[in-house]
């Protein structure tokens, strides 16, 4: 079948990028397969029961959980490996490798005939416990499971392994049902750790609850961008008044074969049915890849688009354009149609349709045209731009390059007027920066900069 094969190709060619810890394992894994689509995992959880720095740990009864998504479907997969004794493995049930929890009793135990009165007592201590952990999971999300117990011919080094990753676990539990706040123990000194790197694993804890607990925004100067390869660009809009409207930030990653952009967050005012604040959110809502290179006419590929949308892209060759910015030669015409989207009616209608972007070498974009499926047409086009560097890339990429748009849809009776500008070591940005910071920015922090 000439088309399975073809699905097999695309499908499992391509390029995967794993990320091994020592003694935990593969914590992340990226798949770029043939067809364009992309395949992630990532680790959200594990209990290894032995400390070991190998970085893929064979220890019995190891378990890992995964999470995976792919362009090519609009839900993820939750996964969960163990590691079994090979001795056993092939005799065991599903059942038996993952065993469900047994249920809590829901009344007080009796005692049992013969049962000293001290142990009757644990076993109702025991109860209680399970019950009041019980009523905390369920009215937080916390997972208060019970620590593990030392098991018979267990060593004490991997019981203590496996007690630290219970107390991880339920320290990453805990910070996501209490706004990021990590709320786990402090570290233990371990057996053998000299005083100076148990001091320095208590710092970081406490550098990393600092970080979490507090954030305020700031003014702060830009120390660095583009030195992982990637350039994060900020967004402003307002009407030709000058009313502000939105902001926004997005991020552009150029590789050998690709550009890719997505965007980090925005907010503002949208009347239109989907929250499209800003022009480039019309392009790159979630990341995606934008250009592929060498730029070809009659290059095509298909993404995953807005709203578990179907995006299909065609370069259809050359054009000139003129906008309020200039008339640009050899603009290359990228066309998307985008089709089959998952969310409301008139989402639907407004992510469906026909986008067209025009891209000028050494400016970038200079006009947008989206036809929606409803009617309505979204344009933009080029005012003015400013570009550090030359360069005959369709989309130039370097510390202080701004690009200047005016757009406008039948949602809006006026222009928005938006500045995207990739700042530049010495610029002002604001962003959440935690209390207490007098140096930085923290980079990290960027993430949470609206």
């Amino acid at each position: 079948n000439p088309d399975h094969s073809r699905f097999v190709i695309n499908s499992t060619c391509g390029k995967r990028y794993i990320w091994l810890a020592p003694g935990v394992g593969i914590v992340r894994m990226i798949y770029e397969h043939k067809d364009g689509t992309t395949t992630k995992m990532l680790l959200t959880d594990y209990e290894i029961g032995a400390d070991t720095q190998a970085y893929l740990p064979t220890v019995h009864n190891a378990t890992w959980d995964y999470l995976f998504k792919s362009d090519a479907h609009t839900h993820g997969v939750k996964e969960k490996w163990r590691l079994s004794d090979t001795r056993r493995a092939g005799h065991l049930s599903h059942r038996e490798l993952f065993p469900k929890p047994k249920p809590i009793a829901t009344s007080e135990p009796a005692r049992r005939p013969g049962q000293s009165e001290a142990a009757y007592q644990a076993a109702l201590r025991a109860y209680r416990a399970r019950q009041a952990r019980t009523t905390a999971s369920a009215s937080q999300g916390v997972d208060q499971g019970d620590p593990p117990v030392k098991r018979a011919g267990q060593s004490e080094a991997a019981y203590q392994a496996a007690l630290r990753a219970y107390r991880a676990r339920q320290a990453r539990t805990a910070t996501s049902v209490s706004k990021g706040v990590d709320q786990g123990a402090p570290p233990v000194k371990r057996a053998g750790q000299s005083e100076a790197a148990y001091q320095a694993a208590l710092r970081a804890w406490r550098a990393r609850n600092a970080r979490k607990s507090s954030y305020s925004t700031r003014e702060v100067i830009l120390t660095k961008n583009g030195e992982s390869g990637r350039f994060k660009a900020w967004a402003t809009a307002q009407t030709r008044a000058g009313k502000h409207l939105a902001k926004g930030r997005f991020t552009f990653a150029p590789s050998e074969s690709r550009l890719s952009c997505y965007f980090g967050g925005s907010t503002g005012a949208c009347p239109e049915p989907l929250p499209y604040y800003m022009v480039w959110v019309y392009i790159c809502h979630k990341e995606r890849k934008l250009l592929e290179f060498p730029v070809t006419p009659g290059d095509t590929w298909t993404q995953a688009g807005e709203n578990g949308a179907l995006a299909e892209t065609s370069i259809e060759g050359h054009e000139t354009v003129t906008v309020e910015a200039g008339t640009f030669p050899s603009c290359i015409k990228h066309v998307t149609v985008i089709s089959d989207a998952q969310g409301k009616p008139e989402a639907n209608d407004f992510a469906n349709g026909v986008r067209t972007l025009w891209f000028a070498p050494g400016v970038g974009l200079v006009k947008m045209q989206y036809t929606h499926d409803n009617g309505k047409v979204t344009e933009a086009e080029l005012l003015r731009s400013e570009i550090s560097e030359q360069s005959s890339d369709y989309m130039p990429l370097a510390a202080g390059n701004e690009w200047t748009y005016a757009w406008s849809n039948d949602y809006r009776d006026y222009d928005v007027i938006e500045t995207v500008r990739i700042p530049e070591p010495g610029d002002v940005v604001k962003m959440y920066v935690p209390d207490g910071q007098t140096s930085g920015p923290d980079w990290k922090a960027m993430d949470r900069d609206l």
